[in-house]
């Protein structure tokens, strides 16, 4: 019969921990040495090494053979944890790319519009007769040659 026993540390910290973080940003890359990769995975995370930040540990389960009894068929699941993709950071990237592609579109519009109206001088508040814009000779009467 095989045992579970996890060895994962928790993620929540104790408020006593939480009062000493005056530099919270330094605290975040201030991580002890990576998982090693193994050629597919990094496995390790839930005992002895650290995730990057984009990662989080997940549960990954080794059988231990007991070294106590006689047959090599007893042993325990232990949970030694893996690196893998943290489901914040494509959630957060799904959410900000379309905010800032649109908000990228409505600067340059209105940029662009701006330009133009102050090229044109067309919609001050001494041109907005249209006999003022005929004796600026924006438009051209019949007959008459633009100077």
């Amino acid at each position: 019969m095989a045992r579970v026993t996890s060895r994962r540390q928790n993620s929540t910290r104790s408020l006593s921990e939480s009062a000493n973080l005056p530099k919270h940003s330094r605290k975040l890359f201030d991580r002890s040495f990576p998982c090693a990769w193994d050629g597919a995975r990094r496995p390790g995370c839930a005992a002895e090494c650290a995730c990057g930040w984009t990662e989080r540990c997940h549960p990954s389960f080794v059988f231990v053979l007991d070294n106590t009894t006689g047959s090599g068929r007893h042993g325990q699941l232990v949970d030694v944890g893996v690196c893998g993709m943290d489901f914040r950071v494509p959630v957060l990237v799904s959410l900000l790319l379309p905010v800032l592609l649109l908000t990228c579109l409505i600067s340059v519009r209105r940029i662009m519009t701006d330009a133009v109206y102050s090229e044109l001088k067309l919609f001050d508040r001494e041109s907005r007769r249209m006999d003022d814009l005929c004796n600026k000779k924006l438009f051209k009467r019949k007959g008459e040659e633009t100077q």
